[in-house]
């Protein structure tokens, strides 16, 4: 490690797992996406296609501000206290996510064109899908338990370490 590389903003061990977890939960999110759509449209044809396709779409924008909130808080973060940032970020998102679903869902009720079983069923498939994808992301991370200097990572690397006797 290189005296420039470690003056660098330090990112946080969840930066990867949420970076990795949005990944692979976007790729989750278009495959059910196709298949969804495909299912509506041919049981309620546009209609159902249309309900699909905004259900995906919701249950991923919903599912995903939560893990991009993390990932803008933990970036804003420099050290290892408590920070209120922290927790205001990702709190704030959560309340903006339950105002925008209360309006989105009594909007979504109204509509005419909205096949409700279609919307639920690909949404809640979206959501599940975010929950496995984040457990076996994490699962399969490395996260450190602790922040520890390794020989050889500090300032004095390259050099004796001097004992006493």
């Amino acid at each position: 490690m290189t005296k420039e590389s470690s003056k660098s903003k330090p990112r946080g061990a969840a930066s990867p797992v949420h970076t990795r977890s949005l990944k692979f939960a976007a790729v989750a999110t278009l495959a059910i996406a196709i298949a969804s759509g495909l299912i509506g449209f041919l049981v309620a044809q546009v209609n159902g296609l249309y309900s699909a396709l905004i259900g995906s779409a919701l249950g991923a924008i919903f599912m995903g501000l939560t893990a991009v909130s993390v990932l803008v808080a933990s970036s804003l973060k420099k050290r290892s206290d408590p920070d209120f940032r922290f927790v205001g970020i990702v709190m704030g998102t959560w309340i903006l996510k339950l105002v925008a679903f209360v309006v989105i869902a009594f909007w979504l009720g109204r509509q005419s064109w909205l096949v409700p079983w279609v919307f639920f069923l690909t949404s809640v498939a979206v959501v599940l899908a975010f929950l496995v994808v984040d457990v076996i992301v994490l699962q399969s991370s490395r996260i450190p338990y602790v922040d520890v200097m390794l020989p050889g990572e500090g300032s004095d690397s390259g050099q004796e370490i001097d004992r006493k006797s």
